[in-house]
């Protein structure tokens, strides 16, 4: 049995305990979608997905899929959906810092990269230690940027709503679910 929705909902709920519907023209409430406290903060953000995918097969097909793929990004041929996420102060304090911290780790394995390049020339442990290093701190820049860029991640898209993952359980209780709204249609 499958929740039905009726049309012109204009109330953002969670399905299946692990999607956030949010309907076309809906807002979220003003709560942390992290934690579920009333929120301060709201971060606009918008997720785009691609209307074509570029097929797979030979190593030719996927380079000019690829190609393509690029054609298509820089002239944003993508369905686009803006929401405004709402944040308390302390996941909004921590998303940023994530960012910093992120983008600073990232410039400092990019800066001691030619440093780490040629000690590897010299083939001593301590020149391969020196490589790991900057490999580890560029690594860690980039997963820090992406977890302070990602609050919630798009999962569903289309002309009725979109759907999303990565929010709170605290939030996830604090707002309607499908089974609350919606009557169950039988089979």
């Amino acid at each position: 049995m499958e929740p039905s929705s009726p049309l012109g909902c204009k109330t953002a709920y969670i399905r299946n305990s692990d999607i956030l519907i949010v309907p076309a023209g809906a807002s979220l409430a003003p709560l942390c979608v992290k934690c579920g406290k009333l929120a301060e903060v709201h971060v606009k953000k918008t997720f785009r997905r691609r209307d074509w995918r570029p097929s797979t097969g030979t190593i030719g097909s996927a380079a000019l899929g690829l190609a393509v793929a690029a054609l298509f990004r820089v002239l944003a041929f993508q369905t686009a959906v803006s929401i405004n996420i709402p944040l308390c102060r302390i996941h909004r304090s921590k998303q940023v810092r994530y960012i910093w911290i992120g983008a600073g780790l990232i410039a400092i394995g990019l800066a001691s990269s030619p440093f780490s390049y040629k000690a590897i020339s010299g083939r001593s442990a301590v020149a391969l230690l020196t490589f790991g290093a900057t490999l580890v701190v560029t690594l860690a820049g980039l997963l820090l940027l992406f977890l302070g860029v990602h609050i919630l991640s798009l999962t569903e898209l289309n002309d009725q709503y979109a759907g999303y993952t990565g929010f709170g359980i605290e939030y996830m209780q604090k707002i309607p679910s499908d089974t609350e709204i919606f009557t169950q249609k039988r089979r």
